[in-house]
């Protein structure tokens, strides 16, 4: 099921030149209180032409009372560059494969605080699934961009 990406209207290639598509896992470390969140931002340097992807973590210390506040470190890692047609198509998956997850997620009550999402900055296409699972093409434009 190809649901982004599947006609030239509906690529990454219409992003207009200011917008960026931010994608989000954040793992249950903390139980149903999250854990650490990496984000991969998809984005146009100075609204020029050319795209940019940049990978940031952040650490959640789950020794702090969660009722009153989670402590989290700022940027504990974070890498930016530019990129590659390949890292385009695996962005591509990424929002296919969150959807057919979204879509196929029976609606239940958990306590899993594994979130995955797609937000663009504009807010015209926002996919949020919880509880989700694991997001293997979301890893696999991790490692990608991990080892440039």
């Amino acid at each position: 099921m190809i649901i982004f990406g599947q006609t030239k209207n509906n690529s990454l290639s219409e992003i207009s030149l200011c917008e960026e598509i931010k994608l989000t896992h954040t793992d249950d470390k903390c139980g149903e209180w999250g854990g650490n969140s990496e984000s991969i931002r998809f984005f146009k340097k100075d609204c020029t032409a050319d795209y940019f992807i940049e990978y940031t973590k952040r650490i959640m210390d789950c020794t702090i009372d969660p009722i009153t506040h989670y402590q989290r470190k700022d940027f504990d890692e974070q890498k930016i560059i530019p990129a590659t047609n390949e890292d385009r198509k695996l962005l591509e998956l990424c929002i296919n494969q969150l959807t057919e997850m979204k879509l196929s997620n029976p609606i239940i009550i958990a306590h899993s605080g594994i979130v995955n999402t797609v937000i663009s900055s504009d807010s015209t296409l926002v996919i949020k699934d919880y509880p989700s699972k694991e997001w293997s093409n979301f890893n696999r434009l991790k490692k990608s961009i991990m080892e440039k």
